[in-house]
């Protein structure tokens, strides 16, 4: 299915912005949700630009896990705090970086 066996993925766009900061949302949602933030990554190869599929996405001392879709790409939120987020997919190499 990958051409390159041992290929890094990168991630395209990731970003965690403030749910309470979103300007569609009502006021009484925006202040249910401050201590919650909403991450979109979009993963692909390295290599070739491709949008990588099923790839896995964790958050260190959660226990939910995020796969994206067709278009590379996965969106959730998440309680406000430092992470290490975790990026798997067959093939490649595993992806570990901290935020907060």
């Amino acid at each position: 299915m990958h051409a390159h066996k041992s290929s890094p993925i990168a991630v395209l766009g990731a970003a965690a912005v403030l749910a309470g900061f979103c300007p569609w949302a009502p006021p009484d949602l925006a202040a249910q949700r401050a201590d919650s933030v909403t991450i979109t990554g979009h993963i692909q190869d390295v290599d070739t630009g491709s949008d990588l599929e099923g790839a896995v996405l964790e958050l260190s001392g959660l226990v939910h896990r995020y796969v994206t879709g067709a278009d590379g790409r996965a969106t959730f939120s998440a309680p406000t705090g430092n992470y290490t987020l975790t990026i798997r997919t067959s093939g490649y190499v595993t992806m570990q970086s901290g935020f907060s």
